[in-house]
């Protein structure tokens, strides 16, 4: 008997940085492999402030899940 790893605290939404980095991302989307998400930048608008933006230089990013971490 196998056990199952524990579902993943993350949802679409959520803003997450990597582990150990500062910047932060919303993921947009959780792919179906349960391991990654698509995930766009945030910016800094003020004190504790934030806004994901897309512009002409919109990026989205693909991130495994285990290097994020819930801000």
């Amino acid at each position: 008997m196998t056990l199952g790893s524990p579902p993943n605290p993350l949802k679409v939404g959520d803003t997450v940085s990597l582990r150990g980095n500062a910047q932060r991302f919303v993921i947009r989307e959780l792919l179906p492999d349960g391991k990654r998400a698509v995930c766009e930048r945030t910016t800094n608008a003020g004190s504790e402030a934030f806004f994901a933006a897309p512009s002409t230089s919109y990026s989205s990013y693909i991130l495994a899940l285990n290097d994020l971490e819930k801000r």
